[in-house]
């Protein structure tokens, strides 16, 4: 019984991070996107490549470097 609890708390937090992703990709900007991981993961940016977070937020790690530049 408690595996089974277990179990439905990761999916109901799993389905509110890929709502939350979809959200982002329809209606936010990729400088938004970039904005808003930024500020809830900062360390990120210090331990991923920059490459691997352009895809995770959608852009080329072109559009990535000149929205970096932009806000520094």
């Amino acid at each position: 019984p408690e595996l089974a609890e277990v179990e439905k708390l990761f999916l109901t937090k799993c389905f509110k991070i890929l709502e939350s992703r979809l959200f982002s990709f329809l209606a936010m900007t990729a400088e938004e996107r970039y904005n808003q991981l930024f500020e809830s993961n900062k360390e990120l940016f210090n331990q991923v490549p920059l490459q691997y977070l352009a895809s995770m937020l959608g852009m080329s790690p072109e559009t990535l470097s000149r929205i970096r530049a932009n806000n520094k």
